[in-house]
Formats: C-alpha cells, structure tokens, sequence
C-alpha cells in the first residue's frame, strides 16, 4: 500500500486531470459529431465519400496517438498534453475559418488531418500519466474516472452543438477551439508534471531511462520509432482485436447520426440529445461497474462488452424513431463503459514502466485504424 499522503497525491491529480478531459470532450463534441452532416447536408458529399473523409483524417489521428506515446515517454506526459491541446486549438480554429470561406474539400480535409494528428498527441500521454501512478489491480478503476470525465463532457457537448444548427456550422469548431486551449491553460496551472516515487513506477522524475530527442533527425525518429522496437506478442494479438472493436465503436459518431436523419426519422437538432444520452449513462454507470468488474479477468470484461455492442448495434435497424433509437443507444452505452476501461487497462499492464507511453500509443493506434475503417465501411 502506499503511504497516505502519496495516496491523496495522486488521487487529487486524478481529479484534476478528469477535469481537464471533461472540458477538452465537451469542447470537442460541440462540433465534431455534426462534421459528417456538414459534409452530408452542406456539402452534398455522397456517404462513401463522407466515410472515406472521415477514414482519412482518424488514420492521421491514428498515428498521433502513437507518436504521442513515445514523446511521453521522452519529454514528460505533460508537455505532450499541452502541445497537444494547443495545437488542436489553432487547427480547429483554422477548420471553422475553411468551413466560414467555402474552402476546398482537400483544404478542409488537410486542416483536419493536421488536428487530429496533433490533438490525438494527447490521448495516450494522459493514460500514461495514470497508469504510472496507480497499480495493475486498480488501473481499471482509474481508467473508469477518466472515462467518466470524457463522457461528462460528451454528455453535454453534442447537446449544445446542436443549439447552433439553425446558422452556421463554424461557430461550432470556433468554439471547440477555444474549449481546447482553455483547457491547455488549465492543466498548465493544475497537473503535476512530477512521476511519483514509490511502487507504482520506476523511481524519481523523470523516471524514463529514454533521452529527450535531439535535433531535427532525433524529432523525426519519433514518427517511427513506436513502431521499430519489440512488442510483447500477447499485445500485439491484443493490438489486431483493438482494431476490430475501434471498427465497432466509430459507428456512435458519423454513421449512428446520418442513419438518425436519413432513414429513422430523427430531427437533425435531437441527434446531439441521443449522444447526450450515451455520456449521461456513462457517467452514471461508470464507476459502480468498474468496481463490480475489479472481480472479473479483464478479457472476461471484453468479451461480455463486445456481446452487448452486438446487440446494441443489431437492434439499431429495427428502430424506426427517436425513442426506439434511444433504447439501442442504452444498450451500446453498456457495452462501451464494459469494454473502454479494459482496453486502456490491459495495454498498461502489459507494459514495461520505461513503456507506458508507448504501449498507450500503439493500442491508440490500432483503436484509431479501425476507427478509420468504421465510418468507411458505415458510409458504404
């Protein structure tokens, strides 16, 4: 056990950093869940192509999650926070200004590529961030807040992006922009950057026997060194389902909200309400049944969640209105908050300590490659 005041340490920085994923996914909800009716409805692109749009730019957000990963691990978890929010800041800001001027469909697409590249630098630092400073056996705990703190934010996101669908869709990503660096200059003032010492990790800050990159060459290194060192076989089979289950779990976003418009008679302005639905019962449900699963093997976790998207996603076809469509949201939101702390959970512990980052980055990676195929494959 850890002494008291360590305890209440790392506690407090949990809840802070929770706040900062709270208000980083209430700002990125307000606009992004509504970029594929933009494209749908705006622009009159086809939903192939909206997938293909959509499939280009989380693949380029893919591999931000793994070169967040490996930065974390070489320049501090907090630095590669910042940078991340500051940079997803100026990008989207750019992304309102294309949407506000009629740029080109490249333009657009280039813009939005470099944000998610950048913004995704983010991800993977935070869960490394957190699993440095909390043990195997209570990881999945702590990931479960996390979860809880980024769907309190997606809870309420959606729900006011949709106040702006009468006008404009740039006033959305303006104010997603400002959301990110808000929340950048929070965590600036508020997260230690500091590896506690102790059991958890490896020693004193800042802990990774990685030296920080040096020059132009060394920071290009970083692009492909996540992938160039030897992984642990039984992640790497872990790694290939992630991609899988991010296929299964992209559909929440683009293709779940132009079904509701298109084909089961949802008014476009309500879409925002069922996603507010899926952050609430996360929020709600989270915590208690991270606490029941502590019981189960992770994989045993998995394997129930991925049953319970089966169903949810299956009932999806069958629902002809908005409450119909709200009863398969509940059930996918079941299988999500099952399922999402496992993955973070299961990486983590299959990790070296000099590796958190990495491991994080990768299993981001792949989550993000299937995310890529899933609005690709929904929009065919």
């Amino acid at each position: 056990r850890l002494p008291r005041d360590m305890s209440l340490d790392r506690t407090r920085g949990l809840r802070l950093l929770c706040v900062g994923q709270t208000l980083q996914l209430a700002g990125l909800s307000v606009s992004m869940p509504y970029l594929a009716l933009y494209l749908n409805t705006e622009r009159g692109l086809g939903m192939g192509r909206v997938g293909l749009f959509l499939a280009v730019t989380v693949l380029s957000g893919a591999f931000g999650n793994a070169v967040g990963g490996r930065l974390s691990d070489r320049v501090g978890r907090k630095s590669v926070m910042l940078a991340a929010l500051c940079a997803r800041s100026a990008f989207t800001w750019l992304l309102a200004a294309a949407i506000a001027d009629g740029w080109s469909l490249s333009g657009i697409a280039l813009v939005q590529m470099a944000g998610a590249f950048t913004g995704n630098l983010y991800f993977p630092a935070a869960q490394a961030w957190v699993a440095e400073r909390w043990q195997r056996h209570e990881r999945l705990e702590a990931f479960g807040w996390l979860r809880v703190a980024a769907n309190l934010g997606w809870a309420v996101g959606p729900a006011l992006g949709g106040f702006f669908l009468g006008g404009s869709y740039a006033p959305m990503f303006q104010v997603t922009s400002l959301v990110c660096l808000a929340t950048a200059v929070y965590l600036r003032f508020a997260l230690d950057e500091r590896a506690p010492a102790g059991p958890v990790n490896c020693g004193e800050a800042p802990c990774i026997a990685i030296p920080p990159p040096n020059g132009v060459a060394a920071w290009a290194g970083a692009v492909y060194e996540p992938f160039s060192g030897p992984v642990d076989r039984r992640f790497a089979r872990f790694c290939l389902w992630t991609v899988a289950l991010g296929a299964v779990m992209s559909q929440l976003v683009a293709p779940l909200s132009v079904h509701a418009v298109r084909y089961a008679g949802v008014a476009p302005g309500d879409v925002g309400l069922l996603f507010s639905i899926n952050g609430f019962l996360v929020v709600a449900l989270q915590a208690p049944l991270a606490k029941a699963l502590r019981r189960w093997r992770i994989s045993r976790s998995l394997w129930g969640g991925t049953l319970l998207y089966a169903l949810g996603y299956g009932s999806v076809g069958y629902m002809h209105d908005f409450s119909g469509l709200a009863a398969a949201m509940a059930v996918i939101t079941l299988g999500e908050i099952t399922v999402s702390p496992g993955l973070s959970t299961l990486s983590a512990n299959l990790a070296l300590p000099e590796e958190l980052g990495r491991y994080a980055g990768l299993n981001g990676f792949a989550h993000n490659v299937g995310a890529a195929l899933g609005p690709l494959i929904g929009g065919l």
